[in-house]
């Protein structure tokens, strides 16, 4: 543990402790010549004196050293006494999980955005360089300030990055042996958690995927009970629908995480270049919308099928009696007239059967109200004229016959 004055090389005076991570400790220091501020990262004395440790964590070093883009924290010396550290630049402000959590999550697509392109466009710095980071999650990404109060964001950490065939620091020798897991479980792909040795950019944008599900929705997409099961919820694809945690998410943001977390890496992003075309529909509203989910997301969280339309009225026929509203006009002066004319049976029964017909195809019509009135009378009209009908053949017919 180093203290607050203390020189480190002779050139680098310690200020104070800013962070503690499993294998280091992140000190604020001055160069005691430039006064000028800078951060120490330094490997923990007993893990100091692993050497397969100790040249892995100095070989990040040269690894971030290379990669000069404005959203990666620049390396730019190392120290050796009296332990290892990586002198680098100092951000003023917090990583990723810690400015969700005091911030919370950006209220929409365009906040989102914000902070994950500068993100997406550091690893594909990287992977123009031949390195895959490995272990991108928000611990590993820091949120700051420019002393002019721009919102700055930057990657860090390439402790277990993985030097490809073609990179500047390229040396043929596997670091690797296959079988074995690097990286943080919660943001590894399927791949990483295989132990699969042959890891590519597709491994990084599996990654990158499960840190924008967290910026977009606050959660992280494989959270689990142990370890055991985030690793099967991986590999497996199981996550919760971001639009189900957010139900105003921009459906071209959800198509993206969904694509980016793919299981299969032939079906994700084959860039960042590509993975960044795509956000770049959401941002200018070119979206289409999600394309059908992966056969593989979301088992265990399936989203609701949409409710079908509600169907419409049906076209009523054209009638050139006036239309719809005819028939039931119609409908109701024939109930009136055979309800007046019930004691004429001759006259009384087809007046209003012939209303009751035309209320019937009046009745989804506009005049539906009227129609119904109409057949209303109709039928008091027809019962009165069968009452009318049998009441004279029990008095004038049935005598006659005895």
């Amino acid at each position: 543990m180093l203290q607050p004055g203390q020189v480190i090389d002779e050139r680098y005076e310690v200020v104070r402790s800013v962070g503690r991570g499993a294998m280091a400790t992140v000190y604020e220091v001055r160069h005691t010549g430039l006064r000028s501020r800078h951060a120490l990262k330094v490997l923990d004395a007993e893990l100091a004196e692993d050497a397969s440790l100790r040249d892995r964590f100095l070989a990040e070093g040269q690894i971030q050293a290379q990669l000069r883009h404005p959203n990666i924290v620049e390396v730019t010396d190392i120290v050796t006494d009296p332990v290892p550290g990586l002198v680098m630049e100092l951000m003023d402000g917090a990583a990723l999980d810690e400015f969700l959590r005091n911030h919370g999550a950006p209220r929409d697509a365009a906040g989102v955005l914000a902070l994950f392109q500068p993100i997406l466009a550091a690893v594909g710095a990287a992977h123009a360089a031949r390195i895959v980071h490995r272990d991108l999650k928000p611990e590993n990404i820091l949120v700051g300030t420019t002393p002019d109060g721009t919102r700055q964001v930057k990657v860090t950490d390439f402790g277990i990055a993985k030097v490809m065939e073609g990179a500047a620091l390229f040396t043929g020798k596997k670091k690797t042996e296959v079988g074995v897991r690097l990286g943080t479980v919660l943001y590894m792909s399927p791949e990483q958690i295989r132990g699969s040795a042959d890891l590519g950019p597709r491994s990084d944008i599996f990654s990158l995927g499960a840190v924008l599900y967290e910026i977009a929705t606050g959660r992280m997409a494989f959270e689990a009970p142990s370890e055991y099961d985030s690793m099967s919820r991986i590999v497996a694809g199981i996550y919760e629908a971001p639009e189900r945690v957010v139900a105003n998410l921009h459906p071209g943001l959800a198509a993206c995480i969904r694509r980016a977390l793919d299981p299969d890496p032939a079906r994700r992003y084959p860039t960042c270049t590509a993975f960044r075309e795509a956000l770049a529909q959401v941002q200018w509203g070119n979206s289409q919308g999600p394309p059908p989910p992966s056969r593989h997301a979301r088992l265990e969280y399936p989203a609701p099928a949409p409710p079908p339309p509600a169907p419409g009225p049906a076209s009523p026929p054209h009638h050139p009696e006036g239309g719809p509203t005819g028939l039931a006009i119609a409908s109701l002066i024939l109930g009136v007239l055979g309800l007046l004319a019930w004691c004429i049976p001759l006259f009384g029964f087809p007046v209003t059967l012939t209303g009751l017909v035309l209320g019937a195809l009046a009745m989804r019509t506009p005049g539906q109200t009227l129609a119904i009135v109409g057949v209303a009378l109709s039928f008091l009209g027809l019962l009165a004229s069968l009452i009318n009908c049998i009441v004279g053949i029990a008095v004038n017919v049935l005598p006659a016959l005895a």
